[in-house]
């Protein structure tokens, strides 16, 4: 199937076989579900066996490109499952310290801001290539009427750059947290330098879809049913076949790999000469393309183990989602165990009575379970103030790998004793309930010290016993720049009561992050996110 002759989204022509596919997952900050990637999110107090320091973003390194694997072979060879085979969508690497190189304060901090930026960045890149594909990709919730169609369609429209059949097969839960960002950048029409010959993003994605064609034959799935409405698919056999116009498809590989270098070098602070410079040399190291591209699905190698290529899939009113986090965390923990390391049942809720008992709940209840990890924390203590998607993941996925005494294998530890009082304060904003710490006191008593530690937490400060206070707005330029110092955790409506968010929390300051992003671009102003 060619995609050019389906005619694009863009131009209101829909493929006669719709399918789609989750995007690759962005490094971690966000969304993967970091507290910082969804902006002011409350920090944890240090503990007495382990003081901690808020994280902060900084520059990006320079991308490596964007690089098919030509010719025939099999998923073995290091593809993710629901990528697409070897070639576009994997951002880039972060640069890190070598064997032998010194670890400095200033070197962890750097490295802790490097981690919050990527994650910001990579939502954003994402986004971008999504916003090629307008209003339907946002609104349309297909899903597909099976588990096994669900895959099949997600594999087929990754692997041939249809990001809107991508975005209608991936779980609406999740797709949420990058189509706020999607929507900023769709309304700007944002990316490329015209008078450097960069396209954007998005028109680089829309070139590759038009070049592409794609055929899965022989497709043979197996399922299992992890639990009600969760369901794994087992690819057992399938030749994927990535074909189109050669000369064609070479030229949208180049234009996508200046077009995601330049846009992460934009992002990192760096100034339009310097991010054109660095998309000129994103192809020094590309080679051609030979088209066609066959790739057996066989199976993948994840941590040195050979595993089936398998994903999850979700029921969300009544149709069926592949879920990118789920099949990353199942992945996980086939590698660490197999079916064992699963769960089969979903941690019921635990609704606070308002707004604030939820910020409070949350907080008390992680802030304890992070303390006591080493001598029984209760970890489904903490799933039980979730929203039922991070609550569902957690559940099956998270829960089963911490140890029946709530250790998670660590062992034992000094006792400890925490106290936790105050209160969250609510407020309105971005359409959504988010809670602070109004005030907030964690006194910890450990046998590691006679003393108390005693940590004051209001807003994003924090006062540690010293009365030295700290702040995440202080620790980079880019919170405020990007409004993440607005954002709090959301809280959602569950049960007949009140339940946080995370998803929507990463989804409300991606989406800020971004519409603050693209002003800053547009007047000049991207230095303020330099470090």
């Amino acid at each position: 199937m060619n995609n050019e002759s389906m005619g694009t989204p863009l131009d209101g022509g829909q493929p006669d076989q719709p399918s789609a596919q989750m995007p690759p997952l962005p490094p971690q900050s966000g969304h993967t579900t970091s507290p910082d990637a969804g902006g002011g999110m409350p920090p944890l107090p240090p503990t007495a066996s382990q003081p901690a320091a808020p994280a902060a973003p900084g520059q990006y390194g320079q991308p490596a490109p964007l690089q098919p694997q030509s010719g025939t072979g099999s998923v073995q060879g290091g593809v993710q499952p629901g990528v697409a085979p070897q070639y576009p969508g994997a951002l880039p690497n972060q640069p890190q310290n070598g064997p032998g190189q010194p670890h400095s304060d200033d070197t962890h901090r750097r490295r802790r801001r490097n981690g919050l930026i990527a994650g910001i960045a990579a939502a954003v890149v994402i986004a971008l290539a999504l916003g090629a594909w307008g209003v339907l990709a946002l609104t349309s919730r297909a899903g597909a009427g099976s588990p096994e169609e669900a895959v099949e369609r997600a594999i087929k429209s990754g692997a041939g750059f249809d990001f809107v059949q991508l975005s209608q097969m991936v779980s609406p839960s999740e797709f949420g947290v990058v189509s706020g960002p999607a929507t900023e950048l769709m309304n700007s029409g944002a990316g490329g330098n015209e008078q450097a010959q960069i396209l954007s993003i998005q028109s680089a994605v829309q070139e590759m879809y038009a070049a592409t064609s794609v055929e899965l034959e022989d497709f043979e799935t197996d399922t299992d049913e992890i639990a009600e409405g969760v369901v794994a698919v087992e690819v057992e056999n399938g030749t994927l076949t990535i074909d189109g116009d050669q000369e064609r498809f070479n030229e949208g590989m180049r234009n996508l790999n200046r077009a995601v270098s330049y846009e992460m070098a934009m992002m990192g602070g760096a100034t339009e000469s310097e991010a054109i410079e660095r998309a000129d040399q994103s192809l020094e190291s590309y080679e051609e393309v030979e088209l066609p591209i066959t790739t057996e699905l066989e199976g993948m190698d994840f941590g040195g183990q050979q595993l089936p290529v398998r994903l999850v899939t979700v029921e969300e009113e009544g149709r069926w989602f592949v879920s990118p986090v789920m099949s990353s965390l199942d992945y996980t923990a086939q590698w660490i165990g197999g079916s064992a390391q699963r769960g089969s049942d979903v941690i019921d809720a635990s609704p606070a009575d308002s707004p604030e008992e939820a910020g409070m709940q949350a907080y008390e209840a992680t802030v304890n379970y992070a303390a006591t990890i080493f001598s029984g924390g209760d970890f489904e203590r903490v799933v039980e103030t979730l929203a039922l998607p991070e609550r569902r993941a957690l559940s099956l996925f998270i829960a089963p790998m911490v140890s029946s005494d709530g250790s998670g294998g660590f062992g034992s530890a000094p006792s400890t004793q925490l106290e936790v009082s105050g209160e969250f304060e609510k407020f309105d904003a971005h359409g959504v309930t988010m809670v602070l710490p109004e005030k907030v006191e964690v006194r910890v008593r450990s046998s590691y010290s006679s003393n108390d530690i005693v940590t004051t937490i209001e807003g994003t400060c924090v006062t540690d016993t010293s009365g030295t206070r700290s702040c995440l707005a202080d620790t980079w330029q880019g919170y405020e720049a990007l409004g993440l110092d607005e954002i709090g955790l959301v809280v959602v409506k569950e049960d007949g009561g009140w339940v946080v968010s995370i998803y929507d929390t990463i989804r409300v300051g991606a989406k800020v992050a971004t519409k603050n992003y693209l002003e800053l671009r547009e007047n000049g102003e991207l230095h303020r996110l330099r470090v």
